[in-house]
This record gives structure tokens, C-alpha cells and sequence, in this order.
């Protein structure tokens, strides 16, 4: 009768191929949307903690575009390689030792972009306002 083997069909499928992908900005900044934006990077470094357990790498280009990129992918160590001046924060990563940190507040991913770009910092509202009840007049 013929082969004893059964034969396996023939695959057709194309081969998986893997692309360095480059980064996408989460936004673009000017001093006006400056919490808008810091509210979207935060947000995504949420969503890259909470889905691959990573912290992330955020970045400002000279145009104002800002990436937050996972730590370890190849487009956030790529561009760490490529432009480690444009790095201004590593959020919701691991301590050395293994410990969970939290993460920063809106104010405080926005004061980080101000500083980036060398804009004036918004006024502290929390300071406290010097009073002086025996001042000479």
C-alpha cells in the first residue's frame, strides 16, 4: 500500500519577523499644556507597570516630543544609547533591592518637564506666605 508515515502539510505562513519599532511620542509639550501632558506621560507609565511589570524611561526631544519608553525594550534602551541627554525621568521601576516605588505626581512629572526645557516653574501654592506682624515702619 504505500508510506506508513503520514505526512505533515506544508506551512504557507510567512516567518514571524521582528522589527525594531521606533518610539512613539505620547505627546508634544509648549509651557501652556504642560499638565495636560505630564497627566498622558504618567498614565503611560501606569499602563507599562501595570501590563509588563517594568518602569520606564521618559524622554524629551529637542521638538518637545515626550516618550515614556519600558525599560529593557529596544526602542527605550536604543534611544538611552542614542540621546541620553534627552532623559529626564526613570518612573515606576524597581528599587535594587527588589522594592516597588511609587509613583510621582502629576506636579511633580510636570515640574520635571519644566526643568527639562529650562521654563519657568509654576508658583508653589503649598509655600507659605512670610507675615510680618512687627515690621518697622
Amino acid at each position: 500500500m504505500g508510506n506508513a508515515k503520514s505526512q505533515k502539510p506544508t506551512r504557507h505562513a510567512a516567518p514571524h519577523r521582528q522589527f525594531r519599532r521606533g518610539a512613539v511620542a505620547v505627546a508634544v509639550v509648549d509651557q501652556g499644556q504642560v499638565l495636560a501632558v505630564a497627566r498622558a506621560v504618567l498614565s503611560r507609565v501606569r499602563d507599562i507597570r501595570n501590563a509588563q511589570g517594568e518602569g520606564s524611561y521618559v524622554f524629551g526631544d529637542p521638538g518637545q516630543a515626550i516618550f515614556a519608553l519600558r525599560i529593557g525594550s529596544a526602542a527605550g534602551e536604543g534611544m538611552l544609547r542614542e540621546h541620553s541627554d534627552w532623559l529626564f525621568g526613570l518612573y515606576g521601576a524597581d528599587t535594587a533591592d527588589g522594592k516597588r516605588v511609587s509613583f510621582p505626581s502629576i506636579d511633580q512629572v510636570a515640574e520635571d518637564i519644566r526643568e527639562h526645557y529650562g521654563w519657568e516653574q509654576a508658583p508653589s501654592i503649598r509655600e507659605p506666605a512670610q507675615l510680618e506682624f512687627w515690621a518697622v515702619a
